[in-house]
């Protein structure tokens, strides 16, 4: 069992007593712990009994503390929860986050009305809870969910719910709620968010039976509009995905304009501002939030568009996801980004991700005419934003003018992330040279076992050729790369002197070879003796799934080698096909 928050942090369960004398020193250090990150607080409860109870009392009053159940088979964690705790007249946690996939009919317990009658699950925390719904199975968590909304939905404050299928009948039922309540079955709910991407009506159900909601957000699109606006909460919007597809939703998305929402955060999908009427009313929408808006998804010829037109200025926005298509960069000539003043239209931004998509299709003429001349005159620099994302293979590889052009761009990034994608270091080879000032690195990778990206290359600043040599005088010379002083032919990651945290992540799709051939590595050892060991300061963490050949010692990305120097996992559950 574990705990998360609502940045998804873990911890551990705790048994104890939380009731003692308060002294001045307690109160002083209530006042430390207050200040104290949700990991700092767990670690702290480690130093001893005093501070034990105090960082639980602390994780208890002030943060959201959730008991998590794993989602592959809920029936049988919350079981183990309630052999666990039952008894316990304190329960470190507030609420619940229970996931599911596809578990069909469990055998745990053939009548799950005996449940009813266990005092346990009445008494258990529902402050905070997160669900995913699936109609069609017996397994018994979805039926302890069921179970829980029905007895303690008065008792629920905030609520997240998400669905396994796309369609999904009349959520009311489903929790068995009496017709007469439901008007106000959700009494004390202020916060609510719904994970559906389709065309679901379980939000307005759970809203009109909410008297006392105050923000609504999570996948809410123009289809939840009308019924949202008959109810009058259509204002408490607070996260929207502007995707109209019917002829309707222009009425509807001009009279959400008029209630000026106070939306943090929007994503605007890229066919919605392409063509009349769209691009007008995405305006008026985008010109009715500035002041509020947070965090702004948007494709890049509608982030140039809007941007020269003077329609797109935030100043509060801090964070800006741009579904990037190289295919203008290669129709105008030019890498357009720096053609975009930031620092006039987002003077607080503070993150910028690039986003690549399946879309990379061409652009008209008539397009390019709207923006060509005014792109050639001015490269503007965004001096405000300290982290950078490239996901999902945004940039062409064979283009390195895209990359030193970013480079360029944001001058000032101390965190770089590479999200989902394939050969990350022809990313990095052409951005880590130029930010100098990088604290934190996290490589988020596909890799197949031929061809495979060589890290060690890059982070030790050596050619394959001397990659090569260094490893045949290992075998040789058993030790002899603990006893090498490297003099970098090239750059390295030894030139990032503020760097602290390294992060790799490896999905592994496919079978390593057979035996397993010595120049297939993504990292090995030569970088931990050569590089890791010199860089005391740094911390690694190395994760990667597992290899479906199932040989011992045959994986390409297991890290084996590298357990001195960095904290190495597993990562469960995230295979790609």
């Amino acid at each position: 069992m574990d705990f998360d928050d609502s940045s998804v942090c873990e911890a551990e369960f705790i048994h104890g007593n939380f009731e003692s004398s308060v002294t001045a020193n307690d109160l002083i250090l209530e006042r430390i712990l207050y200040f104290m990150t949700f990991d700092d607080l767990l670690s702290s409860a480690r130093i001893n009994k005093r501070w034990n109870k105090l960082s639980r009392w602390e994780l208890r009053r002030n943060r959201k503390c959730l008991a998590k159940i794993d989602k592959d088979r809920p029936c049988h964690y919350l079981l183990h929860l309630k052999e666990h705790f039952e008894g316990n007249s304190v329960l470190p946690f507030h609420g619940l986050s229970i996931g599911f996939v596809g578990h069909g009919n469990c055998k745990w317990i053939e009548d799950y009305r005996i449940l009813e009658n266990t005092e346990f699950w009445k008494t258990l925390p529902v402050k905070y809870l997160r669900i995913t719904l699936e109609q069609y199975t017996q397994c018994l968590g979805m039926q302890l969910i069921k179970l829980l909304v029905n007895l303690r939905s008065h008792e629920i404050q905030e609520l997240v719910v998400s669905t396994e299928y796309y369609t999904f009948g009349d959520v009311l039922d489903f929790f068995h709620i009496e017709p007469k309540t439901r008007h106000n079955f959700l009494p004390q709910l202020t916060s609510i968010s719904i994970q559906d991407k389709q065309d679901e009506m379980i939000l307005p159900e759970l809203v009109a039976g909410a008297p006392s909601i105050q923000n609504i957000f999570g996948h809410v699109r123009p289809h939840h509009l009308s019924k949202l606006m008959e109810l009058g909460k259509a204002h408490l919007i607070t996260e929207f995905i502007c995707d109209p597809t019917i002829p309707t939703d222009a009425d509807t998305l001009l009279q959400f304009a008029k209630l000026k929402p106070k939306l943090q955060q929007l994503t605007i999908a890229n066919e919605s501002a392409e063509e009349e009427p769209w691009s007008t009313i995405t305006a008026t929408l985008l010109e009715s939030c500035n002041d509020s808006l947070k965090e702004l998804e948007i494709g890049l010829m509608d982030l140039i568009l809007f941007a020269y037109s003077g329609k797109l200025i935030s100043p509060n926005l801090e964070h800006l996801i741009i579904n990037f298509n190289d295919r203008l960069d290669k129709q105008l000539g030019i890498f357009v980004m720096p053609k975009i003043n930031f620092d006039f239209a987002f003077p607080n931004l503070k993150s910028c991700k690039f986003s690549g998509g399946s879309d990379q299709f061409s652009y008209s003429h008539e397009q390019l005419e709207l923006i060509r001349a005014e792109l050639r005159s001015t490269n503007f620099l965004c001096s405000t934003v300290r982290h950078v994302t490239l996901s999902d293979n945004c940039f062409d590889l064979g283009i390195e003018s895209e990359c030193r052009s970013l480079v360029s761009l944001f001058p000032n990034v101390t965190s770089f992330k590479i999200d989902n994608c394939s050969q990350p270091a022809i990313y990095l080879k052409h951005t880590l040279a130029f930010w100098q000032d990088l604290e934190s690195i996290c490589i988020s990778t596909v890799e197949y076992p031929a061809p495979i990206t060589n890290l060690d290359i890059l982070f030790c600043g050596i050619s394959k050729e001397e990659w090569t040599y260094f490893w045949s005088l290992e075998k040789t010379i058993p030790g002899f790369l603990q006893q090498v002083e490297l003099v970098p032919s090239a750059w390295s990651l030894l030139h990032l002197k503020n760097l602290k945290s390294l992060k790799i992540s490896v999905i592994h799709n496919d079978r390593c070879p057979v035996p397993r051939r010595e120049d297939f590595v993504l990292l090995s050892s030569l970088t931990g003796h050569l590089i890791f060991s010199k860089m005391s300061e740094l911390k690694i963490d190395l994760a990667s799934s597992d290899c479906l050949s199932k040989i011992e010692n045959s994986c390409c990305f297991t890290f084996d080698d590298l357990s001195e120097f960095a904290t190495i996992s597993e990562i469960k559950g995230r295979r790609q096909l």
